[in-house]
């Protein structure tokens, strides 16, 4: 095993990834800026430097005792006296992988990694090389992430308590920061400074008459963004905790042939019995999508089935709260994933629509009751017909007296749930919003310090106009020549590029396209866009493991929703929780540890006496 302490500090790492991907962009370290970007460091990234440091140096200890081992010994004779790497690369397969095949896999992890791989090499076309370089560090930064989560973590046998406390850590982390939300937004109703509550410009009450927070994010689209994987995973573990396991009467009839274990017995089986389960593998299937509630049984406790009803309301009434379009969108459709899952399997229960629906109204009332007694005019009829109004696009109007028309200077204000947002997506190399806006915002905003009045009387068509108008400013630049089209303008170079081409339109070259898929096709091409459509298709095909996964609900809700999401935004850095939670979630609900000597020894001694006498027989 590698040293004590380093793995301690990796499963440390681990279980408070969830909580620092709330602080994307609150405490924020500044370094500077140039002319096209500016270069600030935030939390998750220290955080995925540090955790990379700590896997890398765990994988490098595993290695080198597993080159002395009596394992390594045996796994030559069985492998055709392969030496070194090789050896070890076998060992990692081994309970990981299937022991045929292993051409195609090869070719599939090379598949996988010719996207990545191609975008380095666009730093040398790209028409921002050093926002292209740091870029593809922190890209390449997330891959090993991604492996040391889903690889590494078993090999360094974890806790095995290990899942619940990543679990309850992450509940409560998001508990602490919705919180905070409402803090947030009450301090602002009590006529507090920006400085001091946090607030994004344009998310204080002197916008719509109430509050929209955006937390320790840059702006209510990314809080709204963060609190969709702790949204979804609570409604997910509500529903399989009071609903019961599917049966499948075949495989019930098989196991008990052949363990002679009752299907009650297993549900209560002890720690020591379920680690007893083989890491599952393409080739033996991966566990029934029933075992989600073995991972953790304590779901089925009263208390904690109060206690993760109580989180849901939380953290879905906060999610509405936030006025983030984008993210409710997202939230709807993953919802609909979820309930399609549910509904398949059996599964389904009323909570998956009660709390979201009741909580929507929830947040209607909290807006209208900010508005009502808030610093401004507005009432609390007016301001949840204006939210309906703003959420709708402009469809639904129940508006009673349209206000005074919202001034043009904040109508520029930087930020999702009121106008355009600068996205700090464009952070995608560690740089910050654009400085222009970021001042146009302010002065705006302090313009309307005095205002008596809301800015907005409903539906801001400019939020959705300055999007349009940059996805279709990319596009032109993007089909300007054949070789942009082929091979795009270099990771990076967006803003740069659409500058150069349309400086009228485009007058600054730090802006972003706030569109994800559209920025990718401008930076890298169809020959990138292709090759990540295809890896994309290797891992959704109809044979992948994936689909038997036991959170495969949960990850495809969580999936299409982020890609719902993707279209109001593009970045990396402040986006990581899009990136490592959902590798984190595959962890989580396999089962608890893979087989190994030492395991098999602890769950030996846990069998009764009549099956380990048949054994040793």
């Amino acid at each position: 095993m590698p040293n004590k302490f380093l793995r301690a500090v990796y499963f440390a790492l681990l279980v408070a990834l969830p909580a620092v991907l709330f602080f994307s962009y609150h405490p924020i370290i500044s370094l500077g800026a140039n002319s096209s970007m500016n270069f600030e460091l935030s939390l998750p990234l220290i955080w995925l430097i540090l955790f990379d440091f700590i896997s890398l140096t765990n994988f490098a200890i595993l290695f080198r005792r597993y080159k002395n081992s009596d394992a390594r010994h045996r796994l030559e004779k069985a492998r055709g006296e392969k030496k070194g790497f090789k050896v070890f690369c076998e060992g990692v397969r081994l309970g990981l992988a299937p022991r045929s095949g292993q051409g195609k896999k090869l070719l599939k992890s090379f598949i996988l990694l010719s996207f990545p791989v191609y975008v380095s090499a666009s730093i040398f076309w790209s028409a921002n090389p050093l926002r292209a370089i740091l870029t593809v560090g922190i890209l390449w930064l997330v891959i090993f992430a991604v492996f040391a989560i889903i690889r590494l973590s078993p090999l360094l046998e974890p806790p095995s308590r290990l899942k619940i406390w990543a679990i309850r850590a992450f509940f409560a982390s998001t508990a602490v920061v919705c919180l905070f939300c409402f803090i947030q937004s009450l301090l602002d109703s009590c006529g507090l400074s920006r400085e001091t509550t946090l607030l994004c410009a344009g998310c204080t009450y002197r916008s719509f008459g109430f509050p929209h927070p955006n937390g320790f994010a840059i702006e209510p689209q990314f809080m709204g963004n963060l609190l969709l994987a702790p949204t979804l995973l609570v409604l997910c573990l509500l529903c399989q905790a009071t609903s019961k396991i599917p049966s499948h009467p075949n495989k019930t009839e098989q196991n008990s042939k052949t363990e002679h274990v009752e299907p009650e017995q297993r549900r209560s089986a002890s720690v020591a019995e379920l680690t007893q389960a083989t890491e599952p593998t393409p080739a033996d299937g991966f566990a029934e999508p029933e075992q989600i509630t073995t991972t953790f049984p304590h779901l089925r406790k009263t208390p904690v089935k109060t206690a993760l009803v109580i989180c849901a309301i939380l953290f879905s009434t906060t999610l509405f709260f936030t006025f983030s379009r984008g993210a409710i969108y997202s939230y709807a459709l993953g919802l609909v994933i979820l309930i399609i899952f549910a509904l398949r399997r059996r599964i389904f229960r009323p909570v998956l629509i009660i709390i979201p629906v009741t909580t929507f109204f929830l947040s209607l009332g909290l807006q209208g009751t900010f508005a009502h007694f808030g610093p401004t005019s507005e009432t609390f009829t007016s301001a949840v017909t204006k939210s309906i109004h703003q959420l709708s696009l402009g469809i639904i109007d129940l508006r009673p007296q349209p206000n005074s028309q919202a001034s043009g200077a904040f109508e520029q204000v930087v930020n999702e749930g009121t106008g355009t947002s600068a996205s700090d997506a464009d952070n995608q190399a560690g740089t910050g919003l654009d400085a222009t806006r970021r001042e146009r915002a302010e002065s705006a905003t302090a313009s309307l310090a005095d205002a008596a009045d809301p800015v907005f009387d409903g539906y801001v068509a400019e939020s959705t106009n300055v999007r349009l108008g940059l996805s279709t400013s990319a596009l032109a630049t993007w089909s300007q020549n054949p070789r942009t089209i082929l091979f795009g303008v270099g990771l990076g170079g967006a803003g740069i590029a659409m500058h150069e081409f349309d400086p009228i339109s485009n007058p600054s070259p730090k802006e972003i396209v706030q569109n994800q898929p559209i920025s990718l096709l401008l930076e890298t091409g169809l020959f990138g866009t292709i090759l990540l459509l295809i890896a994309f298709y290797l891992i959704l095909r109809p044979k992948s493991p994936l689909w038997a996964h036991p959170a495969i609900p949960l990850l495809i809700s969580l999936a299409i929703a982020y890609l719902i999401s993707f279209q109001f935004f593009a970045g990396l850095p402040n986006a990581l929780h899009i990136y490592l939670l959902p590798p984190l979630f595959w962890y989580l609900f396999l089962p608890n540890q893979p087989k190994s000597v030492k395991i098999t020894k602890s769950s030996t001694n846990s069998l009764p006496k009549t099956q380990n006498k048949h054994k040793h027989s």
